[in-house]
């Protein structure tokens, strides 16, 4: 009987291929429960926004950050919604017989109606302004990546900020502070470039705004005392 060659090595299979630009992405763009992923995405933006950021995919399209987005601005104006009904219940004065119902149903139907217009109105607003961060990183030679990555910051940074409103009395202002700057880490993270760069891009228009603000209160102000001296 023939002795039997030896057997030969296994076949070679290659190796998974990489994440997308050596970055893993948030675990919102991972398997797993999406209450799990949402929290654990929110606190890497909230607690460590460098490394959240320095992970983040800079493409894979806009569904996932918009999704996410749209659950934080949603959980800040349920939030919202539910701290503005225990204030109006507890200033509220006596109801009126007869009439009791109808301010309820009015206060509810604007409640829902809110919470519907809320998200899609915030989701418009982190176009615009995803815009104008990436133009102004166009100017200042910092836009390193497409449009598309620059979106994702501010989604990711919007939707993990937004839940702060479920915080009473400082939750808001708090969130939006954090946002500023969650949003300003990445954008550094994202696009790889100076800290400053990101700074200017984010802050140039909030300062733009103030300057307009200011003016305009001056010139109402002026106004008024012109028309008190004419009488």
């Amino acid at each position: 009987m023939t002795d039997l060659p030896p057997p030969g090595p296994p076949p070679w299979t290659p190796p998974p291929l990489p994440p997308i630009s050596g970055r893993l992405g948030p675990p919102w763009e991972r398997d797993g429960p999406w209450l799990t992923r949402f929290i654990e995405t929110a606190r890497d933006v909230l607690l460590d926004p460098v490394r959240a950021f320095r992970s983040m995919r800079r493409e894979g399209g806009l569904q996932a950050p918009l999704t996410f987005a749209a659950i934080g601005v949603l959980v800040g104006a349920v939030a919202t919604a539910v701290y503005d009904a225990l204030l109006s219940g507890m200033v509220a004065g006596p109801a009126v017989p007869g009439y009791g119902t109808l301010p309820m149903f009015g206060s509810g139907f604007g409640t829902m109606a809110l919470l519907i217009i809320t998200p899609v109105v915030a989701l418009l607003f982190m176009f615009a302004g995803a815009g104008i961060y990436h133009l102004l990183l166009m100017l200042f030679d910092g836009a390193r990546q497409p449009f598309e990555t620059t979106f994702r910051v501010v989604a990711y940074a919007s939707g993990s900020t937004a839940i702060l409103q479920a915080v009473p009395i400082c939750g808001a202002l708090v969130g939006a502070i954090w946002s500023l700057v969650a949003t300003i880490i990445g954008l550094a993270q994202a696009h790889e470039i100076p800290l400053g760069k990101a700074v200017a891009a984010v802050l140039v228009p909030l300062a733009v705004c103030c300057f307009f603000m200011v003016a305009l209160v001056l010139l109402f102000g002026l106004s008024l005392l012109a028309l008190a001296g004419m009488a």
